[in-house]
């Protein structure tokens, strides 16, 4: 007999894994490997969906590894792993390897955080990382943390310059006609490019200055912004396009407005509104915790589970190995909750609509009285000091890249 589950969308658009039931033993295709795997392949193929194949393996050890069925598991490409422990190990921290890897990339986007600047910050915490079947031998993580930043927000990093960049030959050619002709100087360069109408060409080569202010001369930034800002109206004036037209003139009023930079510096406010709440589902709300927590630091490194009642309904959300998850009550893990949590979903609501900068909605959900903690509710307030962490700082110029 051969028992399957269906894992769409996961290694690939269509996928199954087969459970063996005569022989204890898990055929799982590719879901696992003795690697990490690509959530996008460089050679290039549909996106996969991290999240998915998360679960996809939380369902597999559920049902048949801690279900005391299976104690071998196979796949297509390497060897086998016998025994119940390791089989469990190995299942379970590459389906928290991918879940981190998704979960950790979109709190930095939602930070600010562009893609290769997540690729440059964000790195496995050790109890993921020792495992050699999670170290990069074939996908890395450098490359999966921009998978799953385009799954969400796509290629453009919302920065002007990137809207329409030049083709690498065309900018390569145009940096050799300008530069030379202009003793060295790129603010030179970028003058004469201006002239002859190569607007592209001089937004894109003055953001190498704009990124830099510290390493140049401040008259030289000075001169060199409101070039670029007189470019990016050139280009603003021939879009046809409303929303290209308003990030030009947008890049034009940042370069030459104090406070107007000041402004787009400031941190925005990740509260979701009203009826974007009452339209979530309580599983979505609670998997959304997960991706407003910091994942990267020392203090996330505690183990707990947290038993949600919500008007009926349970649900299970584990804190383990940096990773935060949540199940329905089909999926449970056996093992006793740390604190149970008995509320309505209205009360779930409130603490959501009463979140500001600086709050987490756990802690505002703890101070309803209707609210029911049974257990150790300092495991909700851990992990709602992690939304309160500060993400890592790109490396200052000359500081070698944490990726290296």
């Amino acid at each position: 007999e051969v028992e399957f589950i269906l894992a769409p969308g996961t290694e690939a658009p269509a996928s199954m894994v087969m459970m063996f039931a005569d022989y204890n033993s898990i055929g799982v295709a590719d879901m696992c490997v003795q690697t990490q795997h690509n959530i996008l392949t460089p050679r290039g193929a549909q996106l996969r969906d991290p999240l998915a194949w998360s679960d996809s393996l939380d369902e597999i050890k559920r049902r048949w590894v801690d279900a005391g069925r299976a104690d071998s598991v196979w796949g297509g490409h390497n060897w086998p792993r016998w025994g119940k422990d390791a089989v469990a190990e190995y299942i379970g921290k590459q389906s928290r390897l991918f879940r981190f890897i998704h979960d950790q990339t979109v709190f930095l986007l939602n930070k600010g955080y562009d893609a290769r600047e997540i690729a440059e910050v964000l790195t496995l915490p050790p109890a993921l990382a020792k495992e050699w079947f999670n170290r990069g031998y074939y996908g890395v993580t450098i490359f999966n943390v921009k998978a799953v930043y385009q799954k969400y927000l796509g290629w453009f990093d919302n920065n002007p310059v990137s809207l329409w960049r030049l083709p690498d030959t065309t900018f390569a050619a145009l940096y050799a006609r300008y530069l030379p002709r202009s003793g060295g100087s790129l603010l030179e360069a970028a003058r004469l490019a201006y002239a002859d109408g190569s607007y592209r060409w001089v937004v894109e080569a003055l953001e190498l200055i704009r990124l830099a202010p510290g390493e140049w001369d401040s008259s030289v930034y000075a001169e060199a912004m409101n070039l670029q800002a007189d470019a990016f109206e050139q280009m603003a004036y021939a879009a046809e396009s409303g929303v290209w037209r308003n990030y030009f003139l947008t890049g034009a009023w940042r370069n030459r407005d104090e406070r107007f930079r000041n402004l787009l510096d400031t941190a925005a406010i990740a509260a979701m509104g009203p009826d974007t709440v009452r339209n979530m589902g309580t599983k979505q709300i609670l998997d959304s915790l997960a991706t407003q927590i910091n994942g990267l630091t020392d203090a996330s490194s505690f183990t707990g589970t947290v038993l949600w009642e919500i008007d009926g309904n349970k649900y299970q959300t584990r804190m383990e190995d940096h990773v935060l998850w949540t199940r329905d009550s089909s999926i449970f893990t056996n093992s006793p909750p740390d604190v149970t949590i008995t509320m309505t979903r209205d009360d779930l609501n409130l603490a959501l609509f009463g979140q500001s900068a600086g709050t987490s909605w756990l802690e505002i959900l703890l101070l309803n009285e209707n609210v029911k903690a049974d257990g150790d509710r300092n495991l909700l307030l851990n992990i709602a000091r992690l939304s309160h962490i500060t993400p890592p700082a790109l490396p200052e110029p000359g500081q070698p890249l944490a990726a290296e």
